[in-house]
């Protein structure tokens, strides 16, 4: 990756590209109205060796929020999921786009404001998102720690809440021919949104789109109403299924 020849086409200087470029959580690194300026700063990028993916506002904007999975079952055929009172079939060939979050372990934590109500998955407990193709709009369906039951997984018996879920997850990775399962939010460090009072004095510090930046608040206020205050990782799980989803038609 050449730091010094990216960075006049994200307004950075290279130390800062250069961090960018080793955070492991895909973020918005740029946005442009004109298509075709668009692409032709992403191939700018690309020649740099940095791995982007070109999508859409709408494409993000129509993400719907995760359904909640109350009973995972193994059938001959593939799994059955119970998701707020429907059932869904999910065979050995399906193809999906898992997302596995779990939440940084020890350590310092940022403390929500208590002023900022966060949207969509809260970040306190592991999640396993299954995003499945649904003709324009992705059926989202999500394991979590405190609701779904599992049966005839298989495995230790004695195993925790979380550590179902991650059975689960390796189980999917195993079993399913077609699925892609992505690990990028395991060990995440979450951040919350600032309040009213640190937008008003200036003192958020962070860059162009980064989360809890006032670009990336901007940015999701004009995108709609549904994106507005997005938790850390709600927003992470949405762009990590785009660049999953877009990232081979890109090349990226």
């Amino acid at each position: 990756m050449d730091a010094a020849r990216a960075a006049p086409c994200l307004g950075l200087a290279a130390p800062d590209v250069t961090l960018k470029a080793n955070y492991s959580i895909p973020e918005i690194w740029a946005v442009e109205e004109d298509e075709a300026r668009a692409r032709a700063q992403a191939s700018a990028l690309r020649e740099a060796g940095l791995r982007v993916v070109l999508t859409t506002g709408q494409a993000l904007a129509a993400i719907p929020p995760h359904a909640p999975v109350q009973q995972v079952s193994v059938t001959e055929h593939g799994v059955d999921l119970l998701a707020e009172g429907q059932p869904v079939g999910l065979t050995w060939d399906t193809e999906f786009v898992g997302v596995y979050y779990t939440p940084r372990a020890g350590g310092p934590k940022e403390a929500p404001s208590r002023v900022v109500h966060e949207q969509g998955a809260t970040c306190h407990a592991p999640f396993f998102d299954l995003y499945v193709p649904g003709g324009d709009v992705p059926k989202r369906y999500a394991a979590l720690t405190d609701l779904t039951m599992f049966s005839r997984l298989g495995g230790p018996t004695t195993l925790s809440p979380a550590g179902l879920v991650a059975h689960f997850v390796q189980f999917c990775e195993e079993r399913f021919t077609a699925g892609q399962v992505d690990r990028r939010l395991v060990n995440m460090q979450v951040r919350h949104w600032p309040g009213p009072a640190a937008r008003r004095t200036s003192q958020v510090i962070r860059k162009g789109f980064s989360f809890a930046s006032f670009g990336l608040a901007e940015l999701l206020d004009q995108l709609g109403p549904d994106l507005v205050g997005l938790s850390h990782c709600e927003f992470a799980s949405r762009l990590v299924y785009l660049t999953r989803r877009f990232g081979e038609d890109a090349g990226a």
